[in-house]
């Protein structure tokens, strides 16, 4: 097969963690330092700048995650949260806002709900301004190490974690509770 090189030689060689196509066919790719965008039909990658502050998108734990926003701007791990792309460049969201700093797993959902697993802490959905739900292993989880996120279409979310995969259905009156697989 084709090596990476003769695919996409503007980018550098690296773990590629995190890939993700928008509503538009861009596609985005996240690697340990690294976050590209090429657009639908295009011949290149174009290399997004760096993280604000020396932050890097490797996480504290875990691989360089991505994910797109409802209007498609990539969001993304770093070793203090989570960063999002805007029209002047990365904006963290981290503790200041509210987020545990141990990001394990991001995913923005179908109705633009960010959540994020948090290494040891369990997994939070950021309600904006500093507001977040958080649940753990007392709302029935498996565990607090959160690898993986998922919402699927019924509106479950998923959850997968050190010791087992976990679901709870959003939209069942009272408070989301999780049950383990």
């Amino acid at each position: 097969g084709q090596q990476l090189a003769e695919v996409a030689p503007e980018l550098p060689s690296d773990q590629w963690t995190g890939i993700r196509e928008d509503a538009a066919g861009k596609l985005w790719v996240i690697g340990s330092g690294i976050i590209a965008v090429r657009d639908r039909g295009g011949q290149r990658f174009r290399v997004l700048p760096r993280a604000p502050g020396g932050l890097s998108f490797s996480p504290f734990i875990g691989d360089a995650m991505l994910d797109l926003d409802r209007d498609d701007t990539p969001v993304a791990t770093t070793e203090k949260g989570l960063c999002r792309w805007t029209a002047r460049g990365w904006q963290p969201v981290g503790a200041g806002a509210g987020l545990r700093t141990d990001v394990t797993a991001v995913l923005v959902d179908s109705e633009g709900s960010l959540w994020a697993g948090v290494a040891g802490v369990g997994l939070e959905r950021w309600l904006g301004y500093g507001a977040w739900e958080h649940w753990t292993t007392a709302e029935g989880l498996p565990h607090d190490a959160i690898w993986a996120i998922h919402r699927d279409a019924a509106g479950t979310v998923w959850a997968g974690t050190r010791e087992g995969l976990a679901f709870a259905h959003d939209g069942s009156p009272g408070p989301l509770r999780f049950k383990a697989r």
